[in-house]
């Protein structure tokens, strides 16, 4: 069964989705390379016990499905524009939320909602996607709701406190 859920980007993130193929056509392009050296180098037949031309088969055949899916993706992307509501959590706001575990099992982090198809997993915050669980669940909310959020069979809830104008303060 296909996924033909809705992808939400913003324009940027539609252009680094777009910079994605691109990078996955050259990494085809490259490993086509490396496949014709491995079959002209090899003895014999070119392809007979040529573990390098193996490899570059299974390569060939990974990347085309990734192409294929990126493909797939992109029918079902719709561009959103960011927006500057103050009431509501839109694409590129920092806001500040209580994860509830439980009644006496509260963490705050601070989620930055972005419109890109991949978070970055290296920031001093939580980047959420507006695809994934968090940022479906937050995304256009009002500050001061409360929202829930599933992740596999495992049901969370988040208190969305307020957005944080000025990240440099919270360093």
């Amino acid at each position: 069964m296909k996924n033909e859920e809705t992808i939400y980007l913003t324009k940027e993130g539609l252009e680094n989705f777009m910079k994605e193929i691109d990078e996955v056509r050259d990494q085809i392009t490259n490993n086509g390379r490396r496949k014709s050296s491995a079959y002209s180098n090899a003895v014999g037949d070119g392809w007979h016990d040529n573990f390098d031309f193996e490899e570059a088969v299974r390569e060939e055949r990974r990347l085309m499905a990734l192409l294929r899916d990126k493909r797939e993706q992109l029918h079902r992307i719709v561009v959103v524009e960011e927006k500057n509501e103050e009431n509501l959590v839109n694409v590129g706001d920092f806001v500040r939320c209580d994860f509830i575990y439980a009644i006496d099992d509260i963490e705050e982090k601070i989620i930055h909602l972005v419109g890109n198809n991949k978070p970055n997993f290296d920031a001093d915050y939580l980047e959420a996607t507006m695809n994934s669980p968090i940022g479906k669940a937050i995304y256009n909310k009002p500050i001061g709701s409360t929202v829930k959020y599933s992740v596999g069979n495992n049901e969370f809830t988040l208190n969305i406190k307020e957005k944080v104008l000025d990240m440099s303060m919270e360093r």
